[in-house]
């Protein structure tokens, strides 16, 4: 897993340790699956709050890559291949979107859909609009540690 601050969004390169701090703000690191790394932290950046992700596993039987969102923030679209899932009565996130289970597959074949899910999520972050949403203070931004 790697890091990134929950307050400024930096990703940290160090190596993971519960109660290391961010060296540009002082903020709490916490732990983001590497491969989504830099799409979370530039959806934190441009105001799309996020509380939880996975990558997908390709090891798994099925597998179903998400990002979860908390706040008010309103996507203008949603990647390619990604569903929306909201939620009205979760304290820790508003919506979600989903790439639809990965299942029955090989593993190499699995890989493959996940990268390509990262690709499409990928150029959908680059191209989404700043947006000026107030994090919330319950935020709890933590991706990889929930499936």
């Amino acid at each position: 897993m790697a890091t990134m601050c929950n307050d400024c969004f930096e990703i940290d390169k160090r190596k993971y340790k519960y109660g290391r701090w961010c060296k540009h703000c002082g903020g709490e690191l916490v732990q983001i699956d590497e491969l989504w790394l830099p799409i979370v932290s530039l959806l934190n950046q441009k105001g799309y709050y996020t509380s939880f992700c996975c990558s997908g596993h390709a090891s798994d039987d099925f597998s179903s890559p998400y990002i979860s969102f908390i706040g008010s923030c309103e996507l203008p679209n949603l990647p390619k291949g990604f569903e929306l899932e909201k939620y009205d009565d979760s304290p820790y996130f508003q919506f979600c979107i989903r790439h639809p289970y990965i299942e029955n597959k090989s593993e190499f074949d699995a890989h493959i859909e996940i990268l390509n899910a990262t690709v499409n999520l990928l150029d959908w972050v680059r191209n989404l609009p700043t947006v000026k949403n107030k994090l919330p203070h319950e935020s709890v931004l933590s991706c990889g540690t929930t499936n």
